[in-house]
């Protein structure tokens, strides 16, 4: 991909031509995108093109690994038979070269030239094989995108701005220098700079509309040629809110952006007039603060769920996550499998979109970045290991609720809010959906715990006499009257109770019978 603005197309092209040319392609929408379920990659660290499960990648090294496009489109299956219908790519385009004191980029964020692709990860060819790859299998596609920055191997004050591709070839293009000094000033982190004299990060001026027509042009351009389905954005709140609010609207796509805040308000207040959504950091906080060891009642995360409930436009679509690139691994805080268990449990089955970051499935523990950048491969990819058997097994449950849903993409399921039955220091209960209803079991005390309860849990939305199967355990039991059933958490494990007759689904996605049936 070698793009160029609308400025320097227009005069060689015809109206038609041009609208032609830059008319964005059709794009999946925040309600398409709210029963899908996300996998993040970092292109670098997923997979190679020779297919090794061998070569060496020293994480604290911050250089390329080899990853591709090629290689992750080889593995795509191992994605796919988790049960995820959609994969978001680390960025795509030209970065800097070479290894500075920062490292190389490997991750992608140091752009330098978006208009050009990123040639470690692949050629144009490539990227179009993958997302044919990816849609063929039914799944969405994600790529992230960085409008904030450029990056420079060195000081801010040492720019060399003609060094960079048009528009961004002059100064005109670029906020005046200087470092960031209060968060707590818009107009000092949206107008400053990121980075540091080792690698500074010029900030782009995204409210000159020379830039702005490039990005939006570059975003209709990027889901015509390579058929994205919608973009993760970084540093949000480093752009101002009008430019990403005419930005979605140009693309027309879901546009989920990112920001630390643990302040719901805060970051809400951006899916009102700025992007579609937004990734989930308040309850990213509270899954943290629950989870990481067995000393917070269980109890707290239903704070933040009324809290995101009466506080939010619409916490269904936001993202959430465990683990991202940004953050260390759930793994790294602790060791106990029931811990990780139990937390992704909460994330993919709550409402929201669910995200979960490679690696996970396997259990990494990295801490913070680079340490939390493994390369997959070296996992063998092993679909045995214990928690790519459950996210399996929690996103045919979470899938199973598209089974007879007649579509203008509402179902009483996705936008059926989380509500709390059973809320007690040891034990958590949650039931999402309405007409078709799943129950989870939760519990942070830990892999050693006695036994909890039993419990009668009510309030599950299930009749009575029905046979409901944990799809964790595929154990069956019958509710009673009201579909109240009882329960005992053992070994600190989740449950995923839901009604066990599956057959219509299960049939129609070839995968023979349902939960219970076999």
């Amino acid at each position: 991909m070698t793009f160029k603005p609308k400025s320097l197309v227009s005069a060689a092209l015809g109206a038609h031509a041009l609208l032609a040319l830059l008319s964005p392609a059709l794009a999946a929408t925040p309600l398409e995108w709210r029963s899908r379920s996300i996998y993040q990659v970092i292109v670098d660290r997923f997979a190679r093109t020779d297919g090794s499960t061998t070569e060496a990648c020293d994480v604290e090294e911050k250089i390329h690994c080899g990853g591709t496009w090629k290689g992750l489109e080889n593995k795509l299956d191992y994605i796919a038979d988790m049960g995820f219908t959609a994969i978001w790519i680390s960025p795509i385009t030209k970065g800097i070269e070479g290894k500075w004191d920062a490292g190389e980029n490997y991750h992608g964020f140091w752009q330098q030239d978006p208009g050009s692709l990123n040639s470690y990860f692949g050629t144009e060819d490539d990227l179009k094989s993958l997302s044919k790859a990816v849609h063929d299998r039914g799944m969405y596609l994600m790529i992230d995108y960085v409008a904030n920055n450029l990056a420079w191997p060195g000081p801010g004050s040492e720019v060399v701005y003609s060094n960079f591709s048009a528009p961004f070839n002059t100064k005109a293009a670029f906020h005046d220098f200087c470092y960031i000094t209060d968060y707590s000033q818009a107009s000092n982190y949206q107008n400053c700079w990121l980075g540091n004299d080792q690698l500074s990060l010029p900030d782009i001026d995204t409210e000159n509309q020379d830039i702005i027509d490039y990005f939006e042009d570059w975003g209709a351009r990027v889901i015509e040629d390579y058929q994205v389905d919608g973009f993760r954005v970084d540093a949000v709140k480093h752009v101002p809110k009008a430019f990403w609010s005419d930005f979605e609207a140009r693309v027309n796509t879901y546009t989920i952006g990112e920001d630390f805040t643990s302040q719901t308000e805060y970051i809400c207040n951006y899916m009102i007039n700025a992007v579609s959504a937004v990734l989930n950091y308040p309850m990213w906080y509270s899954i943290m603060d629950v989870f990481r060891n067995n000393t917070r009642p269980i109890q707290a995360l239903t704070y933040a769920i009324n809290n995101l409930d009466t506080t939010c436009h619409d916490p269904t679509i936001m993202g959430v996550f465990t683990e991202n690139q940004d953050v260390a691994r759930l793994g790294h805080m602790t060791n106990d499998l029931s811990h990780l268990k139990n937390a992704l449990v909460f994330a993919l089955l709550g409402d929201g979109i669910p995200i979960m970051y490679y690696g996970a499935e396997q259990a990494f523990s990295g801490g913070e970045d680079p340490g939390n950048r493994e390369a997959l491969w070296l996992s063998g990819y092993n679909t045995s290991a214990p928690l790519y058997q459950l996210v399996k097994k929690i996103n045919f449950a979470r899938n199973a609720m598209m089974a007879g849903v007649t579509y203008t993409y509402w179902s009483p399921y996705w936008t059926h809010k989380t509500r709390a039955i059973i809320a007690h220091d040891d034990v958590l209960a949650m039931r999402k959906g309405y007409d078709k209803s799943i129950v989870t079991v939760m519990t942070n005390k830990g892999s050693d715990a006695a036994d909890i309860g039993p419990f009668e849990i009510g309030d599950t939305n299930f009749h009575g006499q029905a046979q409901i199967v944990d799809v964790i355990t595929c154990k069956t039991k019958t509710t009673g009257d009201a579909g109240i059933f009882s329960t005992t958490v053992t070994g600190g494990e989740p449950q995923v109770r839901q009604i066990s007759v599956r057959r219509r689904y299960a049939e129609k996605r070839g995968r023979g019978v349902g939960w219970g049936e076999r």
